[in-house]
């Protein structure tokens, strides 16, 4: 409910780098942006609050798979297809280890994403719903050690910002949280609660 709206567009665009037409790459580009604007607009989204960015499929010519990686808006700056070509050799050498800079690259497909923004409520200031149940204790075994007296907390009762030191047991009508002896437990502004180990 508090993700952002996205839309993706997809057009088949097969050239080599060195061969694009500066003025046919941005007409389709600015074609996927008026296409996206157009979805974000009949979602309700203020011009504002829109953020679109261009991918492409690339490949070196006579690969068989592409990378989808992000580039350039071009346009807002003149296509070049020497740092384009740059860019992908790095994004190959980062995904498989290698590149072949004096290798010719080719796109396959263009592609566009836009995102609406939305105006999602502030968690920082949660707190877990306060609960009359109490806290009792049982043994329980950790591992194969004997067992050890731990205490038995309902989450509810548990207020942002206090600390559980383990061994403990979180118990929720839908989930239990174990608390190992040397761990400890954080109940977070939003409500979530955050695990550590015993330090060193």
């Amino acid at each position: 409910l508090a993700a952002d709206i996205r839309h993706m567009l997809q057009v088949p665009y097969r050239a080599a780098l060195d061969r694009i037409s500066a003025a046919d790459l941005t007409g389709r580009l600015a074609d996927l942006k008026g296409r996206l604007d157009t979805e974000l607009a009949a979602d309700g989204v203020d011009p504002s609050k829109r953020a679109i960015r261009f991918l492409g499929d690339l490949r070196y010519i006579g690969q068989f798979h592409e990378i989808v990686m992000p580039i350039p808006n071009y346009l807002e700056m003149p296509y070049d297809a020497a740092a384009l070509a740059r860019i992908f050799h790095d994004q190959h050498r980062g995904t498989y280890g290698h590149a072949d800079p004096g290798a010719p690259v080719e796109i396959v497909n263009l592609r566009a994403e836009g995102v609406g923004k939305l105006e999602t409520p502030d968690l920082t200031g949660a707190s877990a719903q306060i609960s009359t149940a109490r806290a009792s204790s049982r043994q329980v075994h950790f591992g194969r050690g004997a067992a050890v007296e731990t205490r038995v907390i309902p989450r509810a009762s548990l207020d942002a910002g206090e600390q559980i030191n383990g061994p403990a047991i979180l118990t929720q009508k839908d989930s239990t949280i174990i608390v190992a002896p040397g761990e400890s437990a954080r109940v977070l502004p939003t409500g979530d609660i955050e695990v550590s180990g015993a330090k060193a």
